[in-house]
């Protein structure tokens, strides 16, 4: 079956379990010593597919979006019992795309929709609409949503149409709006054909304040773009590229390992249409491996260049 969603959960306090769903509807924790299924969660009497996967609470809550042609929930079950909880069945009139929880609010959680909404939950509450704290009308299909700010304050959105849309979560106030980001991307020295994610970069280092909401976007050649991405617009960080990089399109990225002074990446994970998964690193000889199912391969030439 294919599988549409797959997440680890809080791996710091449960570092053995990763969790799956799939377009017929199975919700599966797995023991990932054994590789076997440990737990399942049954949707309803018939196969639901299940587009979106979040879980939160420690562990302890799992949240399940659905793609449903008659109706689009959010689906919640106890991970101890394995039992059904209830669900929110009014916010979204399309296929849920994603549910992030809030890692600073652990009972704050976050859905998006191909209807163009998104919607913030306290899933402390179970009444959905006492649940309900904001709903932000992105106005496109909802493609990627995160959280960024020094307290996960505030919301991105990436939707199909290639725009982005930046929120207050709490307020449901639209603090800027990129409707033509590509363009904005190329003027800034990133030409890309597709945005990939959004990942929050704050320096950690005493005394710094340094922060910012990096957008990933590539080119149908596999090359890939670091941008600062501002209120006022992008600024090209680095760009990825090298001989045994990607050669298509990128459709998944993981920051690793941060500069303790700026936040950004100095290690990156990517997954492209070409089958690889890429390591990006960022050191005094700047090197890359990438993986192609069970062969590994390792490259000096692949390299974070910057844009001086």
């Amino acid at each position: 079956n294919r599988v549409s969603a797959v997440t680890f959960g809080n791996s710091a306090t449960d570092p053995k379990s990763v969790f799956s769903c799939d377009e017929d509807g199975a919700v599966v924790a797995w023991d990932r010593t054994t590789l076997k299924p440990a737990q399942n969660f049954v949707l309803g009497n018939r196969k639901i597919p299940a587009s979106a996967l979040a879980v939160g609470c420690d562990n302890n809550l799992i949240a399940v979006g659905t793609d449903d042609s008659e109706e689009s929930n959010v689906v919640f079950f106890d991970r101890r019992s394995s039992r059904k909880l209830g669900e929110y069945t009014q916010s979204h009139t399309d296929t849920i795309t994603q549910l992030v929880f809030n890692p600073h609010k652990p009972t704050h959680l976050t859905s998006s929709s191909t209807d163009g909404l998104m919607c913030y939950f306290d899933v402390a509450k179970q009444d959905e609409e006492e649940a309900t704290i904001s709903v932000m009308n992105v106005a496109n299909p909802v493609r990627k949503v995160g959280y960024f700010g020094p307290f996960s304050e505030c919301l991105y959105a990436l939707t199909f149409n290639e725009s982005i849309s930046l929120f207050h979560a709490d307020k449901a106030v639209s603090m800027a709006e990129f409707h033509f980001v590509r363009d904005l991307l190329t003027g800034a020295g990133a030409p890309s054909d597709y945005l990939v994610d959004c990942f929050y970069a704050q320096g950690k280092q005493p005394g710094t304040k340094s922060q910012a909401l990096v957008l990933v976007s590539g080119d149908h050649k596999g090359r890939m773009y670091l941008s600062d991405l501002t209120l006022a617009g992008v600024q090209r960080l680095c760009v990825l590229e090298g001989e045994m990089g990607h050669t298509r399109d990128v459709r998944a990225v993981a920051a690793l390992a941060r500069s303790p002074v700026t936040g950004i990446p100095s290690r990156l994970l990517s997954g492209g249409e070409d089958g690889l998964v890429c390591d990006w690193r960022h050191r005094d000889k700047l090197e890359a491996t990438t993986a192609h199912g069970r062969a590994t391969r390792r490259a000096h030439r692949t390299h974070m260049s910057n844009p001086m």
